[in-house]
């Protein structure tokens, strides 16, 4: 199991206030196996579906974020982008406008370069909190 994977899954069960047994039953799986998931442990396909379909991802890419290879960033993101369907709009967004030469593409390393920036700042807060 992909670390990402594992996380999103936490990031939802966490988000919804839920039990372990309660997403298990949720997801149609028994609650030893979502553990077992969650401890980095595999899965049957069948499993992974499930556990798929209740994040809202695509499989396929899930199974592709398990990989050691240089695609595997591309999936990650490609999952982080169908787990959080509300950065889509906006990505889509600056893609138009790049399309469109409202902005020069340049515009997107900005906006990367800002997140890098604000997540360098988020961990040095939480460091200080621990």
């Amino acid at each position: 199991m992909d670390q990402l994977f594992i996380k999103l899954i936490q990031s939802r069960i966490k988000g919804k206030d839920l039990s372990i047994r309660e997403a298990a039953r949720q997801i149609g799986i028994a609650h030893t196996t979502l553990i077992r998931c969650l401890d980095g442990l595999s899965v049957d396909l069948d499993t992974l579906f499930s556990i798929c379909d209740w994040l809202g991802v695509s499989p396929s890419t899930a199974i592709n974020t398990f990989q050691k290879n240089s695609d595997a960033t591309n999936e990650k993101i490609t999952l982080l982008i169908q787990f959080f369907p509300d950065l889509m709009e906006p990505l889509e967004n600056i893609l138009h406008m790049i399309e469109a030469e409202q902005v020069q593409p340049s515009i997107f390393e900005d906006i990367l370069t800002y997140i890098e920036f604000r997540l360098m700042q988020y961990k040095r807060i939480t460091e200080k909190e621990q």
